[in-house]
């Protein structure tokens, strides 16, 4: 019985690990992302319009968002045009 109870904890113990790995990675993936938008968005626009673009991203964890984002960085004539589009995004649901 208590190998049986040892063997249970042992795999949740794994997939508690495996599931912090998995959020780990995807919480970087995010952050590394938001960097590059940054980056971007100073180089293109300015660092007035950078800084905003990371306080505006800041909170987003969809990657789809954030590549939409970076297409829009490309795809917009100004940073207030950039800016605009960022924040009529529709809230996470």
């Amino acid at each position: 019985m208590t190998a049986m109870l040892d063997a249970t904890l042992a795999r949740w113990e794994e997939a508690k690990v495996a599931q912090g790995v998995e959020q780990g990675v995807e919480r970087g993936l995010v952050e590394g992302r938001v960097a590059l938008l940054g980056r971007m968005a100073e180089r293109r626009f300015g660092a007035g319009v950078a800084s905003r673009v990371t306080t505006l991203l800041a909170d987003e964890t969809d990657l789809s968002r954030l590549d939409a984002a970076g297409e829009w960085l490309l795809e917009c004539d100004t940073g207030e045009a950039l800016l605009a589009r960022l924040a009529e995004r529709p809230p996470r649901g």
